[in-house]
């Protein structure tokens, strides 16, 4: 059975003046022609939404200050633009944010809980959805639809729950995830997926343990990265439009391969500052890469085999500072002209730059001190390289 009300509004049961109760009984439940679901105000009502799909149209307001809500096993789906309020203790099973037509805006004018899976899926239409004000509180599960397209807004997404999680997000081309998302959880397991989980905001890492499985997480664009703790597998970094700068306000750490595409689309230079990526597998970049600047070490520290290639464009350069202190196999630089600036230190490991016939090419000011390491061919292209130890160069 299939019931569709058009603008829903308890008020039109007569609720201002007498306690109700609605039980959906398991019933798909359709709240249509923009009216929405009001139910607010001070009488008391009870509101049973059993297993049923409540799709709703306009907003939707469980604020009633005499209301009990009874979310049981429902899914909430909002599929156009909608203000949600909840007051306090007023919760969500599921809730499915996916427009049935193009770009949509939700405001949420209060905290909004998600105890099962919250959905957010512009996929089908291609329209880039906005939620704006306060926060999500999802306490289980999180997705994307298959080939999102950027989320925007002010709302917190925050991964809070207290027993095993997964977020999965999958985002189109440049698209991403533009709202401020942070790990907060209390219990179990937060695991990532996603190869293409992109971030445009910020990142924040606070409590709880995290698996990053095969996921890769993207930082496009001016993004800042709090990673507390926890490591990522794949890291990407972009700047699809202008300069822009990547922030890491605390240490990283990559298990997996690290890929730059700085200015690769933009073709204008990249900036990360502050702190250590701490880096236990590769380095790969765009074919054109642009330069990538600013205060940021990167610290080849892997204890496994690593690679390393990074691709500059005409007189680009890696402009971070680069240290290599490995605990264990090789580093093997791949057949390129490896263009430089800032400073490269070696600390300890095996590297290995002649197998490929790496040129180690100087393009702006750079501090060198490769100890023991041996390169195959060094040139200065630009700017004045300063050796603080002793070079060893094998061919010229």
């Amino acid at each position: 059975m299939y019931f569709s009300f058009d603008s829903f509004k308890w008020n039109s049961f007569g609720w201002p003046i007498m306690a109700f109760t609605f039980n959906s009984n398991g019933l798909a439940v359709t709240i249509s022609s923009g009216g929405g679901l009001n139910a607010s105000g001070g009488d008391t009502k009870t509101l049973t939404m059993g297993a049923s799909v409540w799709t709703v149209t306009g907003n939707f307001n469980i604020s009633g200050t005499n209301l009990t809500v009874n979310y049981n096993t429902s899914e909430v789906k909002i599929d156009d633009s909608s203000t949600i309020t909840a007051a306090s203790g007023k919760e969500l099973y599921k809730l499915n944010l996916t427009p049935a037509l193009n770009a949509e805006t939700y405001t949420l004018n209060s905290d909004i809980t998600v105890n099962n899976t919250l959905t957010i899926d512009n996929s089908g239409t291609a329209g880039i959805i906005t939620i704006n004000g306060n926060s999500i509180n999802a306490k289980g599960d999180v997705a994307t639809g298959s080939t999102n397209r950027n989320i925007n807004g002010t709302t917190n997404l925050k991964i809070n729950g207290s027993t095993n999680q997964n977020v999965t997000m999958t985002f189109f081309s440049t698209s991403v995830l533009n709202l401020p998302f942070s790990i907060e959880s209390t219990g179990g397991t937060v695991t990532l997926g996603g190869a293409t989980f992109k971030i445009g905001n910020s990142w924040t890492f606070t409590s709880g343990t995290v698996s990053s499985g095969t996921s890769t997480v993207w930082f496009i664009d001016t993004v800042s990265v709090t990673s507390g703790t926890m490591a990522f597998n794949n890291v990407n970094i972009e700047n699809t439009a202008g300069s822009k700068t990547l922030t890491l306000v605390d240490n990283m750490t990559v298990n997996g391969t690290f890929t730059t595409n700085a200015g690769t689309a933009s073709a204008v230079n990249y900036t990360m500052n502050g702190s250590t990526i701490n880096l236990k597998g590769d380095v790969t970049s765009g074919a054109t890469e642009r330069s990538l600047l600013g205060t940021t070490t990167l610290e080849i520290n892997g204890t496994g085999a690593q690679s390393f290639k990074y691709t500059a464009f005409s007189t680009s350069y890696l402009g971070l500072v680069v240290t290599i202190n490995k605990g264990g196999n090789t580093l093997t630089f791949l057949s390129q002209t490896l263009k430089v600036g800032n400073t490269w230190t070696y600390t300890a490991g095996t590297v290995d730059f002649t197998t490929n016939s790496v040129v180690f090419q100087v393009e702006a000011s750079c501090n060198i001190n490769l100890g023991t390491v041996s390169l195959y061919q060094f040139t200065v292209n630009g700017g004045t390289a300063t050796l603080t130890g002793n070079l060893d160069v094998n061919n010229n």
